[in-house]
């Protein structure tokens, strides 16, 4: 789901997360200095202030505000490293980003330290960074609680004049609080800005070159490495990667397909097994369709004093179809919602949206819309949106509105702010080999989409992973060993397809 690609690396996390109970959790800032700032200087890295289950050191870096230098300033990005295990064979920094945007690298280090293959552990430092605006770098983060909570359980299709009313309302609170509070900053949040930080952090690292690992939306940020700095890029693993020339509400559209589409799959087996908890007594998206209206009309009670919007069970049902892993959990959910009880779809948008059991929220929210404001050129009225929310109903019913309508608060961006076109296309002219790996089931980043950056780039080369998740390398070990042949040895395996189901 939207906003244009909000990501969890996996969606392993929603469903260790639900299944334990917590909420989303939110690190403590990084304890280490930077004395560095472009030009390559080395980073004071130190201990972490937060809590980790492994061992990592953390930095900050100070970058400018402005990379064309026009409006003076600077801003500090958040860096977390997990030192290579065999320093003798070290080749250099490992630079990972989980995705988004918005997600921070350093509030889920240990799952996403984790996720690296202990092969690249061996060999590279790993690092992860907090791309500007997002986490404990500096960060969009100008709605209050209630603000985003407001804003997360609005009816996102909505089908009376009150609830179109309400969601134009929240939206343009949105828009102008930011622009009213971090007005400056949201001008210099873009993809191309954070590229050019990604090529001062590895100027500080101390890298000739860059070596990366990206997922989801961290493969728009390689891709766009590549087209700025080409000749700095040793190796780039891009995977779940979309299409960098799609306009916003085409790139919404194809992503609405894919979630369709796994609805479409769950559903299905959900029909055909007589183990699903949740009953279809006929077509599948038309009993959803009558489970929604029926919370549209009256929420439904949870287990906390807070209701179950429609809003709200819009995040929950998306975030369970990342991965067919999370299955189970969603038909509970069903089930529990169809019974009178929101528990648990509202415990999985909790986790979508990045809300603590105390009520606070990480600035996930804000950096997302601030970061695809400002690469789009989205619909400047409600009613241009609500006409392409329409529209996108007859490619994707359920989630095609919504989708699109969760970015309304871009029809109110300021407009020194906002996009004026696509990121793309990307061609990265004169970069070496680019791993792009595409799913062929992946709903939040479609295949065609990955086939589609391949070919823009004029050094790409497609992984095909057959499948029917988010992203590949953390499910794939046919993608996982050709990844790290690559970035280890530079080996390109040139077109493969790998089948692991």
């Amino acid at each position: 789901m939207g906003r244009v690609r909000r990501t969890l690396l996996a969606a392993l996390i929603v469903l260790a997360a639900l299944l334990s109970a917590c909420g989303g959790g939110h690190a403590g800032a990084p304890s280490g200095t930077a004395r560095t700032g472009p030009g390559g200087s080395s980073l004071s890295w130190g201990p972490c202030s937060d809590v980790y289950k492994g061992h990592y050191q953390c930095a900050t870096l100070t970058v400018p505000l402005d990379h064309s230098g026009t409006v003076p300033g600077t801003i500090q990005i958040a860096l977390i490293k997990t030192p290579a295990t065999d320093p003798k064979q070290r080749i250099g920094s490992l630079l990972v980003n989980p995705g988004g945007p918005g997600a921070s690298a350093l509030d889920d280090w240990d799952f996403l330290s984790g996720q690296v293959d202990a092969a690249l552990h061996k060999r590279f430092d790993v690092i992860g960074f907090d791309p500007r605006g997002v986490g404990h770098s500096t960060a969009i983060d100008c709605l209050s609680d209630a603000q985003v909570a407001a804003f997360t359980s609005v009816d996102l299709d909505p089908s009376t004049p009150a609830e179109t009313t309400a969601l134009e309302t929240i939206s343009r609170q949105v828009a102008d609080t930011c622009a009213a509070k971090q007005g400056t900053l949201l001008r210099f949040v873009g993809t191309a800005e954070a590229a050019r930080d990604m090529d001062d952090i590895r100027a500080a690292l101390g890298d000739q070159k860059l070596t990366y690992l990206g997922f989801s939306y961290g493969t728009l940020l390689g891709a766009m490495y590549a087209q700025e700095f080409p000749t700095h890029v040793r190796a780039l693993v891009l995977d779940g990667a979309l299409n960098p020339a799609l306009g916003a509400v085409a790139s919404v559209d194809e992503q609405s397909k894919g979630f369709e589409a796994q609805l479409d799959a769950f559903l299905a087996a959900c029909a055909g097994s007589r183990a699903c908890p949740w009953h279809i007594s006929g077509n599948g998206q038309a009993d959803l369709a009558s489970l929604l209206a029926s919370i549209e009309r009256s929420p439904l009670p949870t287990d906390s004093s807070r209701r179950l919007t429609v809003g709200d069970a819009f995040y929950g049902i998306g975030v369970a179809l990342y991965s067919r892993q999370s299955w189970p959990v969603l038909e509970q959910a069903l089930a529990q919602a169809a019974a009178g009880d929101g528990s648990s779809l509202l415990a999985l948008a909790d986790n979508y949206t990045e809300r603590a059991p105390d009520g606070s929220y990480s600035n996930t929210i804000e950096a997302n819309l601030a970061i695809n404001c400002r690469d789009y050129a989205w619909p400047r009225t409600p009613a241009a949106f609500f006409s392409a929310a329409k529209a996108s109903a007859s490619v994707a019913p359920i989630f095609g509105p919504s989708n699109l309508d969760e970015t309304l608060p871009c029809a109110y961006w300021p407009a020194d702010a906002s996009g004026t076109g696509a990121p793309g296309p990307l061609t990265a002219q004169g970069a070496p080999p680019i791993l792009v790996v595409a799913t062929t089931g992946d709903p939040a980043t479609p295949y065609s989409d990955g086939v589609a950056l391949a070919h823009q780039l004029t050094s790409g080369v497609l992984i095909t992973n057959v499948g029917n998740q988010h992203t590949a390398y953390g499910y794939s070990a046919c993608v996982r060993a050709y990844a790290d042949a690559y970035l280890i040895n530079l080996t390109n395996p040139g077109p493969q397809r790998c089948d692991d189901e």
